[in-house]
């Protein structure tokens, strides 16, 4: 009896400490995650996660058919995360990095960035 009572208890810690791990590290509990960023991208709803103020331009529709082009878009949560939320949304875009690096071959994310950085070259000029 004793040792059905120790073998039950190590495994509830075991648990709990698995549970907890998951959460904390891949946010396994938040909307993004590794699992809805393979189930996103085969639904073809491929996007990056943001959080914080996004960069508002007059650009912001040529920056978005780059996207397009790319074949992605991003979707910003707004400024207040937890820990949790950070790390869930860096195991999720970490997903899409590397569905995208496949799409679009190894040096996309250079280009891209390039063309998108032009743009805001051009907006911020203008002002």
């Amino acid at each position: 009896m004793r040792k059905k009572i120790l073998l039950t208890s190590l495994s509830i810690i075991f648990i709990t400490s698995l549970v907890i791990f998951l959460w904390w590290n891949f946010g396994l509990f938040s909307s993004y995650n590794y699992f809805a960023a393979k189930r996103d991208i085969k639904n073809g709803n491929i996007k990056f996660v943001s959080f914080g103020l996004p960069i508002v331009c007059s650009k912001d529709a040529e920056i978005k058919m780059v996207m397009n082009k790319y074949g992605f878009k991003v979707c910003n949560i707004g400024c207040f995360v937890t820990h949790q939320e950070i790390n869930a949304i860096e195991t999720y875009n970490n997903v899409v990095e590397q569905y995208l690096t496949q799409q679009n071959g190894k040096n996309w994310r250079t280009t891209y960035q390039k063309e998108v950085d032009s743009l805001y070259r051009i907006a911020f000029d203008q002002q």
